[in-house]
């Protein structure tokens, strides 16, 4: 093959690790992995994982590039080691026919598929990547140790299918963006975190466009330490927990038209929630809708703080669901305009916006002031100048 244009960290008027740059030097360079000197095979029968691993270690060396995988099964046993500035594609995503996609097959059971520790400006595309269906190993895991972040990451249009332990695995992700990305057969879709345990930097600013979990028997979406992350237009069906969110230092999420189906119980933590929202702050469910759930679509735990549910909907729960919203003790929420089939379990503390009317203390007719009931419909829980109030309100 004709030797690849080499992008270097010349001075421009853009830092040269801008996602503008970044894509000017994925489309200068091009790595086949069939071509010479990688000579992948591609057959689901030879093992390819040195030929691809030559291909990604040349792209990064020459500053970047896209290391395609045309159409295929390619058969790795050990785990590839994506670079920085790599993007790994193929020709689209398929679960069997690898005549018209590429499919990147783990045998192992043990090894993880595709790794990277304190990389960043990666990408993931169009391609299916295959475990063995049982064992230990995460589909993705791109981790930090002594960085502090791993930025500018793009997964768009693959799937993570088969592994024993985890789709995706991501550590302190910032700046990101994960395009229709289909995560299933595997007990965590999703494990998106920052430095765990108390004081750890969290990751920031993801964004999860059109993507969707399926049968994950523990968690679609994990999200532990993540700060000003937004959802939309994602779905999860036949998980455990569509959407987990853990730890107050979770903070500042939100879930734009996006939607649980058909929870199973996965057992102990996990009994088919729609969302669990554990201690976690500023959290928006807007618009969101939940279908044919076993348990509880939306369960706010743990002094989970100033979580806000307007517009949601929840359709045909299975026999057996006691509650669609269940907010517990120390927990803050408001809720506005919701569409529930099963009862609200709402302690005391929770907001509702969309309230009973305020009765009237003066009479329409006579203008003689009448007496208020003796016990108020509930409380508006309201903060000013930093000092909680509660205020009742009346049914009329």
């Amino acid at each position: 093959m004709s030797q690849p244009v080499a992008w270097t960290d010349s001075p421009s008027t853009s830092s040269p690790l801008s996602a503008t740059n970044l894509n000017r030097a994925t489309k200068r360079a091009l790595f086949n992995v069939r071509d010479q000197p990688y000579s992948a095979v591609g057959n689901g029968i030879a093992d390819d994982t040195t030929a691809i691993q030559n291909a990604i270690n040349a792209a990064n060396t020459a500053g970047g590039g896209r290391v395609h995988l045309p159409a295929g099964t390619y058969l790795i046993t050990s785990a590839l080691t994506m670079r920085r500035r790599v993007v790994l594609t193929g020709d689209g995503i398929t679960a069997s026919d690898s005549s018209t996609g590429t499919i990147l097959y783990l045998s192992s059971t043990s090894a993880n598929a595709i790794v990277g520790v304190d990389q960043r400006d990666m990408g993931i595309e169009n391609l299916s990547i295959v475990g063995p269906g049982s064992g230990t190993g995460t589909g993705i895991r791109f981790t930090r140790s002594v960085t502090a972040d791993i930025a500018r990451l793009t997964f768009r249009n693959i799937q993570v299918t088969g592994f024993g332990s985890q789709g995706i695995e991501l550590s302190n992700p910032i700046t990101s963006v994960f395009d229709r990305v289909l995560v299933d057969s595997t007990p965590v879709g999703w494990n998106v975190h920052g430095v765990l345990g108390a004081g750890g930097s969290a990751g920031t600013s993801c964004v999860f466009l059109g993507c969707y979990t399926a049968g994950c028997t523990q968690t679609g979406y994990r999200l532990d330490n993540m700060c000003y992350c937004a959802f939309v237009g994602c779905a999860s069906d036949a998980c455990g927990i569509g959407y987990e969110l853990i730890e107050s230092g979770t903070q500042g999420i939100s879930f734009t038209g996006c939607g649980v189906e058909s929870t199973v119980s996965g057992g102990g933590s996990y009994p088919g929630l729609g969302w669990k929202i554990n201690s976690a702050v500023g959290v928006t469910l807007n618009g969101c809708f939940s279908f044919d759930l076993v348990n509880t679509s939306v369960w706010v735990t743990g002094n989970a703080a100033a979580v806000n549910i307007t517009g949601f909907s929840e359709n045909s729960p299975q026999g057996g669901v006691t509650s669609s919203i269940l907010v517990d003790s120390g927990c803050t929420v408001s809720l506005d305009s919701v569409s529930v089939a099963t009862a609200m379990s709402l302690a005391a503390g929770t907001t509702p916006l969309s309230m009973p009317a305020i009765a009237s203390t003066t009479s329409a007719t006579s203008g003689a002031a009448t007496a208020l009931p003796a016990n108020p419909v509930g409380y508006i829980t309201v903060s000013i100048n930093g000092t909680s109030r509660k205020i009742p309100y009346y049914a009329t």
